[in-house]
């Protein structure tokens, strides 16, 4: 069974979670769902970090942008990597842009007036709904009405209302790991497409990825011993990972 890594683990309605990998043969994304091809229940035992084996199967109801969505038939818990270890796999072999939001999703994501972004299902040449990218500028929390977290990315780069003119991206966070009042600038973020459910495909934060070295170059970072030396042991870890 191929090996993924889980790296995505979201809130749904009704308690409900969803979940996101990568295919550690070839950083394939997925987003998981059961064999009857519902999302999983709170109490789920996959979590952030995780390597599993899976079969996987297309799931034949998923539209466009949601190609991802694969359905399990079989799985087999591997291990789980340490938090520096998913991040330092994460920041060393993901490829994730430095961009604005507008050019997030190739930059076919809609904005209302309220600068929530979206698409609408089947929207040409997207073929995807997950994603890893960075921002320039720092994201910084909002509690919106009853207690909704929500992330805010302003033109000034400094936390703005959400009805501030310098508000240029207002997105919900559902993510399953504590908010940070400030997610700085170069972070690795992970964004996802909500599903079609009768109304539009909303933007959404899934997670991030902090780097206590977000600025320095990665050539940089090599160079150091110390650094090269954990790096190269995480890939062996991850040799083991994928090839048992």
């Amino acid at each position: 069974m191929p090996r993924v890594l889980i790296v995505g683990k979201t809130k749904k309605k009704k308690k409900q979670r969803c979940v996101g990998a990568l295919s550690l043969r070839d950083n394939r994304s997925y987003r998981l769902l059961t064999s009857d091809g519902c999302d999983f229940p709170a109490d789920t035992a996959f979590n952030l970090g995780q390597v599993w084996e899976l079969d996987l199967l297309a799931d034949s109801n998923a539209a466009r942008p949601h190609t991802e969505d694969h359905r399990i038939s079989r799985q087999r818990y591997v291990r789980t990597l340490s938090m520096s270890e998913l991040k330092q796999y994460l920041h060393d072999l993901v490829s994730a842009p430095t961009v604005v939001p507008r050019q997030l999703f190739d930059g076919k994501l809609s904005y209302a007036q309220n600068k929530r972004a979206f698409i609408w299902p089947g929207t040409k040449g997207l073929n995807y709904s997950t994603g890893f990218w960075r921002f320039s500028k720092a994201l910084h929390l909002c509690r919106a009405q009853y207690g909704r977290l929500r992330y805010t990315y302003c033109e000034n780069d400094i936390s703005c209302d959400l009805d501030d003119d310098d508000l240029e991206l207002d997105v919900p966070y559902v993510g399953c790991e504590p908010p940070i009042d400030e997610i700085p600038a170069g972070t690795l973020l992970r964004f996802s497409l909500a599903r079609w459910e009768g109304k539009p495909c909303y933007l959404m934060l899934s997670g991030w990825f902090l780097d206590n070295d977000a600025n320095a170059s990665k050539s940089s970072r090599k160079a150091n011993t110390k650094y090269s030396s954990r790096y190269n042991s995480l890939l062996e870890l991850l040799r083991k990972a994928r090839d048992g």
